[in-house]
């Protein structure tokens, strides 16, 4: 499941099998990632080792295998468009795909690093937080699915528990509140469409 998948890439886990590091990966270094158990695809210039998220995937292995050792960039606009891979992949990243000489000057867009986004709400001053650097301010991520949203919050908070999580929707306003330990916190997310589906509280 999508979950499942999400705390795999948390799990601290080497997914690339790279130990960090990233590569400018040639053409010919990619074809030879074609299988299974070994599967690189490049989506807008940017090489993903998809190998981990075969069966993660909710479309099936054979789905992504039509891109495997390719730019698969055309194939995924056509069905996947609308998904956050950048976020879903990113502990997949391999690096970005090599510039051939002749296309030296061809620009490829890279996304711009997103830094964990700090959620509005009820924040101690800077100096409190100076004085205990333990404290961990959540941040969230999305994630989305042809018949889903899904909104992430991490918390690190080990005692965390249904009762300290308030969760509203309406329309297309997502509103929540998250208490760990002596802080409130809330987000509020303004979706594209009304969600016309209950929503269902995870932790």
């Amino acid at each position: 499941s999508l979950m499942d998948w999400i705390r795999l890439t948390k799990s601290g886990k080497d997914l690339t099998g790279l130990k960090g590091r990233l590569l400018e990966v040639t053409e010919e270094e990619l074809i030879k990632h074609n299988k299974r158990d070994d599967c690189w695809i490049c989506i807008r210039g940017l090489v993903y080792n998809v190998t981990p998220y075969m069966e993660y995937h909710p479309g099936g292995e054979d789905e992504l295998m039509k891109a495997a050792g390719t730019d698969g960039t055309d194939l995924f606009d056509q069905v996947h468009r609308w998904v956050n891979y950048e976020s879903m992949l990113k502990e997949c990243l391999v690096g970005r795909i090599a510039l051939k000489p002749a296309a030296s000057l061809k620009e490829i867009c890279l996304p711009v690093t997103k830094e964990n986004r700090i959620l509005n709400g009820i924040l101690p001053e800077k100096k409190v937080l100076d004085d205990s650097s333990k404290e961990i301010v959540p941040s969230y991520d999305w994630f989305q699915t042809q018949d889903s949203v899904t909104v992430v919050i991490y918390t690190k908070q080990k005692d965390m528990n249904s009762e300290l999580v308030i969760a509203d929707i309406q329309e297309c306003t997502l509103r929540g509140e998250i208490i760990v330990k002596d802080f409130s916190y809330l987000i509020h997310v303004e979706l594209s469409y009304a969600v016309s589906e209950d929503m269902i509280v995870q932790i």
